[in-house]
């Protein structure tokens, strides 16, 4: 059965109070897409934002009677799409919260690179780790694109 989601993610250096959006983007079936409606969510000031309000802010947005979730990039394919659609700057290829955390609880946890899930409960089958990440310079249990 097929199954839509609407999923954002935020910028990492957003406020919580976000500007008017476009709308979401949906990545078409017909575009061997999955479906779902993506939006990037900005905020009007250059504050952090914690992954935790992300993820709450996400889940608070609702879309055509879609409840809102971080992003989460499972295979090759969406993370391009993602990156063409979302692109980032010089400095920061796409940047932004997405829907990964580290389960420091999970039996297959370990540091760096252990225990890690989606908040969708997707299979974590993909990572795009960019040269030497994970590497747990500072607390790094959120995953950021």
């Amino acid at each position: 059965m097929f199954h839509r989601s609407f999923v954002m993610f935020t910028l990492v250096a957003i406020a919580c109070t976000p500007r008017a959006q476009a709308e979401p983007i949906e990545w078409r079936v017909a575009e061997l897409g999955n479906g779902h409606f993506y939006e990037l969510r900005e905020g009007i000031d250059s504050q952090f934002v914690t992954w935790e309000v992300a993820r709450d802010l996400a889940a608070s947005l609702t879309y055509r009677g879609m409840r809102g979730h971080l992003a989460t990039i499972t295979d090759t394919f969406e993370w391009d799409w993602f990156v063409e659609n979302f692109p980032g700057d010089d400095v920061t290829p796409v940047g932004g919260h997405l829907g990964g955390y580290q389960d420091t609880a999970a039996p297959d946890y370990t540091e760096p690179d252990g225990g890690w899930r989606w908040i969708t409960g997707e299979p974590w089958l993909f990572t795009a780790w960019a040269e030497e990440e994970p590497n747990e310079l500072g607390p790094e249990n959120y995953l950021e694109a």
